[in-house]
């Protein structure tokens, strides 16, 4: 046999005999109702820590609601007034149509090429 197999096989006979020890009571009847109690409370914190943030969340989303509706709110009075100055009627007693005067020879641009800027 090796020297490496002695050591090992005398070394795991010892940690069996070593687990054979008796190890401290932290479960006795004293102990568990402390760490129980420990227990509870840590679970107590969280769940509070937990519950104050959804409310914080909610509180803020109620908030962003409440301003998306103003400016909801907003944009439709804003389109109905673009609607009611671009109305035909309104162009045609506009003050600044009312003083153009129409064209009476109109002189076109008539170009040999075709390179013009478009959209």
């Amino acid at each position: 046999m090796s020297k490496f197999t002695q050591f090992f096989r005398s070394h795991c006979k010892k940690s069996r005999v070593e687990k054979n020890i008796p190890h401290s009571d932290f479960w006795n009847s004293k102990n568990l109702p402390v760490f129980l109690g420990v227990l509870i409370v840590i679970l107590a914190v969280g769940y509070l820590v937990q519950i104050n943030r959804s409310s914080t969340k909610s509180f803020t989303v109620h908030a962003l609601v409440q301003k998306q509706q103003a400016l909801i709110e907003q944009r439709r009075s804003l389109e109905l007034q673009q609607a009611e100055l671009s109305a035909l009627t309104n162009l045609e007693n506009s003050t600044v149509i009312s003083g153009m005067v129409a064209s009476a020879n109109p002189e076109y641009l008539v170009s040999s090429t075709a390179d013009v800027a478009r959209k």
